[in-house]
């Protein structure tokens, strides 16, 4: 009850150096915290979620440090309407709850899920899992300036389940990937137009499938992630896509060999300051980190 537990989410580093991140789970309410670590391990809990219409329940996207210096972030549920919600906390740990999202309706996007972002507008951009057309969710922005909560672009039959964020590559279009039923990698204009860049549901053999985490945009303007299953070896893989033609190519292909850590990817990449990418084992054993140039 006097911490959280649970911490799922990365971790992002405040502008006085210490590391602030989110747990899902525990507190005096079981719903999660946010907290506080500076670099010699000392924590203080900034903020414990209490759920009910108030407030929020089990965060479900790391921070984000936006340009006014504070941070942003969603819950997948809580708040007036139970479906979750996006606040504000500053890293002194003054939170405000900012928006929560409608019930369950075709009419409007609700649970939010993955990290958000902010746009080269100012805007806070997100992903929901649910509402909207046929209950496929979609993308949504946030105003900070003025606490307006748009639909940019509702999946309907497009794309389906989106859940890990987006990014706003060099073009200015937001692109994500879904995998409730159709495992895509898509595009929402900033008009909201939406549309499949590529399918990983092709049936050819071999071919990478499920594709998890947020992607990365490398300096050579092509899309990177990495695909959990499938492959040469059927343990996925870390592809890449060019955004102009959704032409995917394998970067890697897992070995998935017995006694190897080259299986079982969790997460997605990290884009590491020197060019060179970065991501994680889950299995076999204890997991491993692995780099790919």
């Amino acid at each position: 009850t006097t911490d959280g537990a649970g911490p799922n989410q990365t971790l992002v580093q405040g502008p006085n150096g210490d590391l602030y991140g989110v747990t899902n789970v525990g507190g005096p309410n079981n719903v999660g915290s946010v907290f506080e670590l500076t670099l010699g391990g000392s924590e203080k809990v900034l903020h414990f979620f209490s759920g009910g219409t108030t407030d929020g329940a089990t965060p479900s996207s790391p921070l984000l440090l936006a340009s006014d210096g504070n941070f942003y972030g969603v819950t997948s549920a809580g708040g007036a309407n139970g479906a979750g919600t996006l606040y504000r906390i500053s890293p002194a740990g003054a939170y405000t709850l900012l928006y929560s999202f409608p019930a369950n309706a075709s009419a409007a996007l609700t649970v939010p899920d993955g990290a958000l972002i902010q746009a080269s507008n100012g805007e806070l951009v997100g992903t929901c899992y649910d509402g909207g057309a046929g209950n496929n969710g979609g993308v949504f922005t946030f105003d900070p300036k003025t606490g307006t909560k748009t639909d940019l672009a509702q999946a309907g039959t497009t794309f389906a389940g989106p859940q890990f964020g987006v990014i706003q590559a060099s073009d200015g279009n937001y692109y994500g990937l879904a995998d409730y039923t159709g495992d895509e990698l898509f595009k929402v204009t900033p008009s909201g137009t939406a549309s499949v860049v590529y399918n990983f549901n092709t049936g050819i053999s071999g071919a990478l499938t499920g594709a998890v985490g947020p992607l990365v945009q490398a300096s050579d303007g092509e899309l990177y992630g990495i695909a959990g299953s499938g492959g040469a070896s059927g343990g996925g893989g870390v592809f890449r896509v060019d955004p102009a033609t959704g032409t995917l190519t394998t970067v890697d292909a897992f070995s998935n060999a017995t006694g190897s850590l080259d299986y079982g990817p969790i997460n997605g990449l990290v884009l590491g300051g020197n060019g060179w990418m970065y991501g994680i084992f889950g299995s076999p054993g204890n997991g491993g980190l692995f780099a790919i140039d």
